[in-house]
């Protein structure tokens, strides 16, 4: 049986991104053939900033969502654009994407 794809996702701890995390990010990822990772559901006693940077780099693709425009979660998108533009970028309909990414698709 092959290894399955890790799938790092960027976005608000906030508990109404929790919903679309669970009903909708994780078991599409999983339906690809994915297993999907937040930072904050990793265990143990870690530097939360290495994980993360961490997990972007061994990640076979990465989930940004953009909603409310946090700035950790830009900053571990830029990351994962200067090493592999592997990054899927989402945002809800009632924000836009900033104009320096708005080069890039974004669902």
């Amino acid at each position: 049986m092959a290894e399955q794809k890790l799938c790092f996702v960027i976005m608000s701890f906030d508990e109404k991104r929790l919903e679309v995390y669970q009903n909708a990010i994780k078991p599409a990822c999983e339906k690809a053939g994915f297993t999907p990772v937040r930072v904050d559901e990793l265990e143990g006693v870690f530097n939360i900033n290495q994980q993360i940077i961490e997990h972007i780099f061994k990640s076979d693709a990465v989930i940004a969502d953009l909603t409310d425009w946090r700035p950790n979660v830009f900053y571990e998108m830029g990351v994962a654009h200067a090493i592999d533009n592997k990054t899927i970028m989402i945002i809800q309909k009632k924000d836009r994407v900033p104009f320096d990414i708005s080069t890039y698709s974004c669902i």
